[in-house]
């Protein structure tokens, strides 16, 4: 499997996270996508800043002690978060 076709992968699996919960951080994220390496957080993050990019996620602020992002589908799925 080359580069681009692992990106997509990584992001069609991330996507499927995100609708079945509504909503992640990246740290969420992370954890889901790769349970046992050590820079699940980082990579994480990465995915969810290139998800953002690409305009496949939208990015909300979250209230104070709640983390510093979250990812919601965008609003042509269906969701309007608030």
């Amino acid at each position: 499997m080359n580069t681009f076709e692992q990106r997509h992968q990584n992001a069609l699996q991330a996507l499927t996270w995100v609708h079945q919960f509504g909503w992640l951080r990246a740290t969420e994220l992370g954890t889901l996508m790769w349970p046992h390496h050590a820079s699940q957080q980082v990579l994480g993050s990465r995915l969810a800043k290139s998800l953002i990019e690409r305009q496949l996620v939208i990015e909300r602020r979250l209230p104070k002690g709640q983390g510093v992002r979250s990812f919601w589908p965008p609003p042509a799925f269906g969701y309007s978060p608030r």
